[in-house]
């Protein structure tokens, strides 16, 4: 699990927040609609990444697959998505070839404690991780329509370790309904110790409009994209900041070229202080 969560993250930064496809609300996800993005190529030095969406006869995003080099290593990662008859997402299924390893599948399921409410309780993620089954179970916090915050308990079976507290993320909102800081947390150890602050996030948006997560529904696009955000606004900058003193502070703007249809022809990443630069094509139906 812990290698998806790794993988997510660097995809998060070079991939996520410049990919504009856009979905239907989960409400009224009935018609099918043209012009949904339908791959992104990424550049950066010479890697290439290619990243393919596919959607469902409800013109909702049913799987993404990326392929080609990131960090100058060979790269595969598959993420599905499976809904009830409400069309909110009930599985996450996904995989991770790095390098030529392949990592196996983890799937996440996702729990409803109301038959129709959008909003969930609570997640079980499973990793056979080559043997050494990993289940993470994370409950959530929402008020008023907004996540407040994610706590995740980690059981590895024969080990041990049985619900672990190993992580919590905590958000803050802007006027808009988006995010603006989220501050994380991480276990300095499973065996009985405690939650360390991690990290610090802050997202600022422009004007751009950012279809990715634009479900009309926080909480389903958290499961989307791990971010709970309400309207449709792209992060134009997005600042890390350590707080154990071990690891280096990062920031990352991205640069969208909007073109017909308001749509991102194209755009920039840029990171800091790597000096990566991510050049990204879009492509629709």
């Amino acid at each position: 699990m812990r290698i998806l969560q790794t993988i997510f993250f660097i995809l998060c930064f070079v991939v996520l927040f410049t990919a504009c496809r856009k979905e239907m609300s989960v409400e009224n996800g009935s018609t099918e609609v043209r012009g949904l993005l339908v791959k992104a190529v990424g550049i950066t030095g010479s890697d290439t990444l290619t990243t393919i969406y596919t959607y469902d006869n409800k013109s909702r995003l049913e799987t993404e697959t990326s392929d080609g080099k990131f960090g100058n290593e060979p790269l595969h990662f598959y993420r599905r998505y499976t809904r009830d008859f409400t069309t909110r997402i009930t599985q996450i299924t996904e995989q991770l070839s790095k390098s030529g390893v392949d990592y196996d599948t983890t799937r996440t399921y996702v729990h409803y404690s109301d038959p129709v409410a959008l909003e969930y309780d609570y997640t079980i993620s499973v990793d056979p991780n080559s043997g050494f089954t990993t289940i993470d179970s994370t409950v959530y916090s929402f008020t008023g329509g907004q996540l407040d915050t994610t706590a995740t308990f980690t059981t590895i079976p024969g080990s041990g370790i049985t619900s672990a507290l190993s992580e919590m993320n905590h958000f803050v909102y802007n006027s808009e309904g988006n995010v603006a800081s989220r501050d994380l947390y991480l276990s300095v150890s499973l065996q009985g110790g405690f939650l360390l602050h991690s990290a610090s996030f802050q997202y600022t948006y422009n004007g751009d409009p950012d279809y990715l997560w634009y479900t009309a529904n926080a909480a389903q696009n958290y499961l989307l994209v791990g971010l709970p955000n309400l309207s449709n606004k792209n992060v134009s900058r997005l600042e890390k900041t350590d707080q154990t003193g071990n690891d280096q502070n990062l920031s990352i703007t991205t640069t969208l070229n909007i073109g017909a249809d308001n749509k991102a022809d194209s755009g920039v990443v840029t990171e800091k202080p790597l000096n990566r630069v991510t050049r990204y094509t879009f492509y629709y139906q």
